[in-house]
C-alpha cells in the first residue's frame, strides 16, 4: 500500500477523511497473478486536535455592561430616538441597528437602549405621520417594549384655543392614547408647544394616569397659561424636577399660585429651572415659592441671540429686572438645602457689544453665596463680575462653595480681554488668601475662546488680527499663567475653550 502524508492550511475545510482504495481490492478469495500487482492508495490526514477556543471577550460580558456598551452609541444631546424625524443622526441609527443584526443576544440586550428614548407628535401631520407611526406599529406589535420607554418628547400640536382641531389630528388620537397609555416607565417628559383644550385631550389629567412614575417634567414654548394649567391639573406624588421655559413674561403665574401650591406641597421637587422672558421679580418669586426644600436652582432669564438683543434694546428689559441681591432674598428659604445655582446674565449692559471690555462699576454687586450653608457649585457668567477682586472673593469663597464656574461667552462672542485676565489673576490671589486651609476651593473658566476678545469697531478680519498682533501674549499663555497661578495658591484652575 502506498501512504500519502499531507498537512492542509487551515483555511481548508475540516472534515475527516477516508482511507480511499484506487484501484479494485484482492479479495481473500481471489487468485491469479494479476492479483499481486493491485495497489492501494492510502491518504493519512496529520492535522492535529485543537483545544475548543474561547468566546470573544465582548461575549463573555454580563448583559448589564453589555447594555451600558451599547448605550455609548447613543447620542444624548441628539436624544436618539428611531423615530424622530431629523432627531438622531443617520450613522448612530445605523451603528445600533448593526448591533442588533450581529447576533440574537445583542438584538435582545440591545433593545432596551433602542426605546429608552421617544419623540413622537401627540398629532402627527401628513409630513410626519409615516415616522411617528413607525414607533406606534413597533410598541403595537410588541407591547413589552414600551416597558423599556424612559424619556418621551411630546410634541404637541399648534391648535388654536378658540378653534376645533382638524378631523385628521381627531382621527389620530385614539391611537396615540393607545401608545401612551402604555408608556408606565417614563420618568422623564417634555412637552413641546402649547396645551390642547381640555374637552379635547385631557393632557394633565391623561399624563397623570398613564405616567405615574414621571420624576420630571419639562415644558417648552409654553404659554402662563399653560404652565399654570399643566401644574394644577397634575397628580405626580414623585415630581422631582421642574422645567420651565416660558414664552412669556410669567405675568399670570401669580393668580395660580394657591392651585400650584396645593399640588407641588406634597411632591419632592428639590430640582427647578426657570428660563426664557420670566425676567420680573415677582414672578421669579412665585415660582421659587412653590417648592419646598430646592437643591438645584438654574435661572436663565436670556441666553445667546436674545442677550445680545436685550443689551442692544434696553427699553425691552424691565426696570425692576431680576439682580444678584433680589435674587439672593428669594433663595434665602432654601438657603439650608440649596447645594447647586446656575445664573444667566443678569446685567445686560451695551458694553459687552460696544468697543470696550466690560469694565468695574464701582456700586456692582456680586452673588452672596455665603449665605448658604450647603451651596457647593454657583455658575455664572462672566460679564456680571464687575466688583473688585477681594470683594467677588469674599462674598464667593468664604462660606461652604467649592466650585466657581464662570461662562465666558454671551451674545455670541466671547468676553475675555487683557483687562479681564488681568482681573481673574486678582481674583485667584484673593481666593489664595482666604482663611481656610486646606478647603478645596476651584475656579472653572467656561468657553473662553482661543483667542482675545476684539472690540466691535474691528470690523473687518484683517483688522481684528491687527489689534490682537498688538498685545504681547496669547489668550492661551495668559489663561495658562493663570493656573500656575492658582496652582502656587492651592487653588484649582480650569479652562474650557469651547466648540
Amino acid at each position: 500500500m502506498t501512504w500519502i502524508w499531507y498537512a492542509p492550511s487551515s483555511s481548508w475545510p475540516r472534515r475527516p477523511l477516508r482511507q480511499t482504495h484506487l484501484g479494485a481490492t484482492a479479495s481473500a478469495g481471489a487468485s491469479g497473478p494479476g492479483a499481486a500487482q493491485k495497489k492501494q492508495l492510502g491518504i493519512v490526514d496529520l492535522r492535529r486536535e485543537r483545544a475548543p477556543r474561547a468566546p470573544a471577550y465582548v461575549l463573555a460580558l454580563p448583559d448589564e455592561i453589555l447594555c451600558e456598551v451599547f448605550e455609548c452609541l447613543l447620542e444624548r444631546e441628539h436624544k436618539l430616538a428611531g423615530w424622530t424625524p431629523g432627531g438622531s443622526s443617520r450613522e448612530a441609527r445605523r451603528d445600533l441597528a448593526a448591533v442588533q443584526l450581529s447576533c440574537r443576544r445583542f438584538a435582545r440586550v440591545a433593545e432596551p437602549a433602542r426605546y429608552r428614548v421617544a419623540d413622537v407628535f401627540l398629532a402627527p401631520s401628513r409630513l410626519h405621520r409615516t415616522r411617528s407611526f413607525r414607533f406606534y406599529r413597533s410598541v403595537a406589535a410588541r407591547p413589552e417594549r414600551a416597558a423599556h420607554c424612559r424619556e418621551l418628547y411630546l410634541r404637541l400640536p399648534p391648535w388654536h384655543p378658540a378653534a376645533p382641531p382638524p378631523p385628521c389630528d381627531r382621527a389620530v388620537l385614539p391611537a396615540t392614547e393607545s401608545v401612551l397609555a402604555r408608556l408606565a416607565n417614563v420618568r422623564r417628559l417634555t412637552l413641546d408647544g402649547r396645551l390642547p383644550a381640555a374637552d379635547v385631550w385631557d393632557l394633565p389629567a391623561n399624563i397623570s394616569r398613564f405616567m405615574p412614575r414621571l420624576r420630571s417634567i419639562e415644558l417648552v414654548r409654553g404659554g402662563d397659561h399653560d404652565v399654570a394649567r399643566l401644574i394644577a391639573g397634575l397628580d405626580l406624588p414623585l415630581l422631582e424636577s421642574l422645567h420651565i421655559w416660558c414664552s412669556q413674561d410669567g405675568g399670570q403665574l401669580a393668580d395660580f399660585e394657591p392651585a400650584i401650591k396645593n399640588k407641588l406641597g406634597t411632591a419632592p421637587l428639590v430640582s427647578l429651572h426657570v428660563g426664557q422672558h420670566m425676567r420680573r421679580p415677582e414672578t421669579l418669586a412665585s415660582v421659587i415659592g412653590w417648592a419646598r426644600a430646592l437643591e438645584r436652582f438654574s435661572f436663565r432669564p436670556q441666553t445667546g441671540a436674545a442677550a445680545a438683543a436685550a443689551a442692544a434694546c434696553a427699553e425691552l428689559l424691565p426696570r425692576d429686572r431680576v439682580r444678584f441681591d433680589t435674587l439672593r432674598d428669594m433663595l434665602l428659604p432654601h438657603a439650608d438645602s440649596l447645594r447647586h445655582l446656575e445664573i444667566d446674565w443678569l446685567t445686560p449692559t451695551t458694553s459687552t457689544t460696544t468697543d470696550t471690555e466690560p469694565e468695574l462699576l464701582e456700586h456692582a454687586g456680586v452673588f452672596d453665596a455665603c449665605a448658604f450653608a450647603r451651596l457647593a457649585h454657583l455658575e455664572l457668567v462672566e460679564a456680571d463680575l464687575r466688583c473688585a477682586p477681594r470683594v467677588a472673593a469674599a462674598a464667593l469663597f468664604v462660606g461652604a462653595l467649592e466650585t466657581l464656574v464662570a461662562d465666558c461667552y454671551v451674545g455670541h462672542r466671547a468676553t475675555l480681554g487683557p483687562r479681564r485676565v488681568e482681573w481673574w489673576a486678582q481674583f485667584l490671589r484673593e481666593v489664595a488668601a482666604l482663611p481656610g486651609a486646606g478647603r478645596r476651593r476651584r475656579v472653572v473658566l467656561k468657553n473662553t475662546g482661543y483667542k482675545w476678545w476684539v472690540p466691535d469697531r474691528h470690523r473687518c478680519a484683517a483688522a481684528a488680527a491687527a489689534a490682537a498682533a498688538k498685545l504681547p501674549r496669547t489668550l492661551i499663555q495668559c489663561l495658562d499663567d493663570l493656573g500656575a497661578l492658582a496652582r502656587e495658591g492651592g487653588v484649582e484652575f480650569e479652562y474650557k475653550i469651547g466648540e
